[in-house]
């Protein structure tokens, strides 16, 4: 119940404008609003990223639970991510979700190399490497199509 209050608490948190009255609507986000919508959408997605991989996990690395799937799925919650997060980004039009995505993808990538090498057999390595390539390629596009303006509307 904590982790679903915690996502849902950073949602409604992101979805609250920025807008001030001493603010132009020429002015950018000033860098404390930029940090801490950076911040709550670290936690939106590390919070919906848990909670689908707290379910998913199971269903997909059986009983007992098979780490070298287990990890797989996790890499390919991680490049589901991404690619969710640069769709935000052309929704919201919020700068701190283009952050993000490289962000994400850095994190992929990273795990990749600390846990599935270890861990996954070839077959799940494959798939997770197969994922993880397709959200290296279609999270930039996203983002290179986005357009952002100074102030979000």
């Amino acid at each position: 119940a904590a982790h679903v209050a915690t996502v849902v608490v950073a949602a409604a948190c992101l979805s609250i404008s920025q807008r001030t009255p001493e603010r132009t609507p020429t002015a950018g986000p000033s860098l404390v609003v930029g940090v801490s919508r950076f911040m709550l959408a670290v936690v939106l997605v590390a919070g919906i990223g848990g909670a689908v991989v707290w379910w998913l996990g199971p269903l997909v690395a059986g009983e007992p639970i098979d780490a070298g799937v287990l990890a797989s799925v996790t890499t390919v919650v991680l490049a589901a991510s991404a690619v969710a997060v640069a769709a935000m980004s052309r929704l919201l039009r919020y700068v701190e979700f283009r952050w993000l995505v490289y962000a994400v993808l850095v994190a992929g990538a990273l795990k990749l190399v600390v846990d599935d090498f270890r861990r996954s057999s070839p077959a799940t390595l494959f798939a997770a490497l197969a994922v993880y390539g397709v959200a290296l390629i279609l999270a930039p596009r996203i983002l290179r199509r986005a357009v952002v303006p100074d102030q979000p509307t």
